[in-house]
Formats: structure tokens, sequence, C-alpha cells
């Protein structure tokens, strides 16, 4: 399995509208190990070294994309992946 970088945000699809959520509200998570999802709305719990600092990526939406500045960054040492509500 490949690494990966996701944006982890207070609900589900919260950073595929316009507008995203705050900058505080959003951390970007790196992955080495890598993981997958049978669906977008399953929660998860990450763990790992959290740090602060504005980060900027691009973010593609449902009808083209946008930068979007994230408050945090998150160097997963694990994820656990939660039973759906």
């Amino acid at each position: 399995m490949v690494g990966v970088k996701f944006l982890l945000v207070p609900t589900a699809g919260a950073c595929i509208h316009t507008p995203p959520p705050p900058p505080n509200q959003m951390a970007i998570v790196d992955f080495k190990e890598g993981f997958s999802l049978a669906s977008l709305y399953t929660p998860v719990t990450v763990t790992g070294h959290l740090q602060t600092g504005n980060t900027s990526a691009e973010v593609g939406l449902s009808d083209g994309s946008i930068d979007v500045t994230i408050g945090y960054e998150l160097d997963a040492e694990s994820i656990e992946i939660l039973s759906a509500y």
C-alpha cells in the first residue's frame, strides 16, 4: 500500500464544499503506511505528532478546485477505522 495524505475535517465532505472549514478545523494528515476506506463517511481516529502552522493545499471541489489554508499538520503513527454511527 502506498502512503497517503488527506484532510481531516470536522464533518464528512466539509472540505469539498465552499466555503471550506476555517484553518483551525482542518489538519493535513500524512500516513506513510497508507490505508483504505470503504466510504469517505467512515469515521477514523488518528494518532501521531500534531504541529501548528499554516499550510496551503489545492483541494478538488465538486465544481473545480480551490486553495485552502490548513491550520495543522499531523504526522500519523496509526489510524483506527471506527464503526459507522
